[in-house]
């Protein structure tokens, strides 16, 4: 009996181990939360002759000193001068949003006060009278600013109406421009919720309203969960989608609501941390920059924060950061093992997003149908990724699910060692302009011209500056941390001669194979190159059949009729009954039961009810 008892306390105390890497990255923790708020030093907003009043963002707004009055108070270092700050943003804020100009303009009334309202919203939260990190380390008069210039906000734009359940699918403007106005308006509530009464526009009360927005954002945050997600998945403006949640699970009175908010970036992080290899994310992107950010470095700084994942990057002293730095919430244990451990055997993670709008809506998405086909390989040396769909015109998108698609591969070692396909773009972004398909380490990507597309020239094969290519025959090899090789089925690639690297395609209707494999697969760089060039390539009025020599999976794609792609012979099938499928994360599409798996441990985050 004594020797099965301690067997039992042995096995438990097995279940419970942390592994070793994860141990090591969280060994530090508060020392990278104190050096990531050391960046925030920006006291005022430069004088410039070109900036406007009603300019909140940039290097004209308030963005960037409210970061440094936060993390004074934060940290204590300056109370008064972080207090005096915030007076004054304060004042630029209340001054913009009782402006006519500001409320003219929907879009922009969002996108002009919405951020610096949230860090004021969270200052208030942090600092108020009943502040979760210091109650009353906000001067009185911050306090009642604060609350003025939300009710300036809220009462206008904030209704019952657009409180209601059924509308938690409408997307206004941008998902993350959306999803800053609703939790605004939910802060708004829970703020001056138990203060003198106040009646909104709607006639509706303070209590009204904080009902009818934790009604809104349960059903808001479990449709997500049921649904595969955001539909801006891992966007350059993952940052700011995530802010109205970080507010949420950190203060919501409602204990279910923060439970939901707080489980819901279990399983964003936990997205992320499967799809990248040493902090640098490989999968498929929406709402994806071209120039602005190394797309591999999307979320490095939680990466560097929680998980002590590579040096301190540049883009922790982003004013959206602060909700993070600041935030009692952290990733659980198993999410961490994820992101921190070695991966020794490729795996596949594929999962089922929302894009489809409902037809002649506008801005009502049809969350149920889905669309996208997210599939990625995660390799020791590489991520490849590819949001598969089938090709359809523009007008079926969500515009935030269309804008500037990625596809492509991040290579280990260096965030400038990625390649990816997309039309040039003949506007600031482009929409719905390639579809593909892809099988283990190889893609086939085609750009969508009109109807299916809009804004894009000539497809382009873009690649980092650690990267360079050599070219045989039609094919075109890079010898990396893994081995690439790139090459259009019809016409041939010619280099740019631009400022960006790139090879872009001749042949307006080409479709353009990419593959990538362990250099241990081969004997030597020489060997894959002779490989792939007596790799089976076939084509025909409608169809292209490619078959990879790393693996012999046969991909057939029909880049005339635009039939569904064929692997070994089977339709891909971009309606799975998952939502996520991998060896880290599983649930079923619509029931909202997630559960997360990294060896023995698992945790499930329930949105059902």
């Amino acid at each position: 009996m004594m020797k099965l008892a301690l067997a039992l306390l042995l096995a438990s105390v097995a279940f419970v181990t942390t592994s070793p890497a994860y141990a090591q990255a969280t060994s530090g923790f508060e020392q990278r939360r104190l050096a990531a708020m050391a960046q925030f030093t920006q006291r005022a907003a430069p004088a410039k002759a070109d900036c406007n009043d009603d300019d909140l963002r940039g290097n004209c707004g308030v963005l960037r000193p409210l970061s440094f009055a936060i993390s004074s108070l934060f940290r204590d270092s300056d109370s008064d001068e972080g207090n005096a700050v915030i007076a004054d943003s304060v004042a630029a804020v209340g001054r913009v949003v009782r402006s006519a100009k500001w409320r003219a303009t929907e879009k922009k009334a969002t996108i002009g006060a919405a951020i610096p309202l949230q860090m004021l919203v969270r200052t208030y939260f942090l600092f108020g009278p009943k502040g979760t990190k210091a109650p009353g380390r906000l001067s009185e008069s911050n306090q009642s600013g604060i609350r003025e210039a939300v009710w300036e906000y809220a009462k206008g734009r904030c209704s019952l109406e657009s409180a209601g359940i059924d509308r938690v699918w409408i997307v206004k403007g941008s998902e993350n421009i959306h999803l800053l106005d609703v939790t605004l308006c939910w802060e708004a509530a829970e703020l001056l919720s138990g203060v003198p009464p106040r009646r909104y526009d709607d006639a509706s009360s303070t209590e009204q309203q904080k009902a009818a927005w934790n009604k809104y954002l349960k059903e808001y945050i479990s449709q997500r969960a049921k649904y595969g997600g955001l539909t801006e998945f891992f966007s350059s403006y993952y940052k700011y989608s995530l802010i109205g949640i970080f507010n949420v699970a950190d203060f919501a009175s409602d204990s279910r609501l923060r439970e939901l908010a707080s489980n819901f970036l279990d399983i964003w992080y936990a997205d992320w941390a499967e799809e990248q290899i040493d902090g640098l994310h490989g999968g498929s992107k929406a709402r994806i920059y071209s120039g602005i950010v190394e797309p591999g470095l999307v979320a490095m700084e939680p990466a560097w924060f929680y998980f002590g994942i590579g040096v301190m990057p540049v883009g922790i002293g982003h004013p959206s950061q602060v909700f993070m730095l600041t935030s009692t919430y952290h990733p659980p244990e198993i999410v961490g093992e994820i992101a921190t451990k070695k991966v020794t055997t490729p795996y596949i993670v594929k999962s089922r997003r929302p894009g489809l709008e409902v037809a002649g809506s506008g801005e009502l998405m049809d969350a149920k149908a889905g669309g996208i086909l997210r599939y990625a390989f995660v390799s020791p040396s590489f991520v490849m990724g590819t949001s598969m769909l089938a090709r359809r015109p523009l007008k079926d998108w969500s515009p935030a699910s269309s804008q500037n698609r990625w596809n492509g591969v991040v290579l280990r070692g260096s965030g400038k060692r990625y390649l990816y396909v997309r039309p040039v773009n003949t506007s600031r972004s482009v929409y719905n302009s390639e579809w593909g398909v892809q099988a283990a380490g190889t893609q086939l990507i085609q750009k969508l011209a009109p109807p299916f597309g809009s804004k894009s020239g000539p497809l382009t094969i873009w690649y980092g500056s650690d990267l360079k290519p050599e070219q045989v025959g039609d094919w075109y090899f890079f010898d990396s941390s893994a081995y690439v090789a790139v090459r259009a089925v019809f016409g041939r690639l010619e280099i740019r001669r631009d400022a960006r690297t790139g090879l872009t395609v001749t042949d307006e209707l080409s479709p353009v194979i990419v593959t990538a494999t362990e250099r241990e697969a081969f004997a030597s760089f020489d060997d894959f190159k002779a490989k792939m060039l007596r790799a089976r390539l076939s084509r025909d009025s409608d169809t292209v059949q490619f078959s990879p020599p790393q693996n012999g999976s046969v991909i057939k794609f029909f880049y005339r009729s635009g039939r569904l792609p064929e692997i070994d012979g089977k339709a891909i099938d971009i309606a799975p009954s998952f939502g996520f499928e991998s060896p880290y994360m599983k649930s079923i599409w619509g029931q909202g039961v997630i559960t997360i798996t990294f060896g023995d441990k698992h945790i499930v985050r329930d949105f059902a009810n």
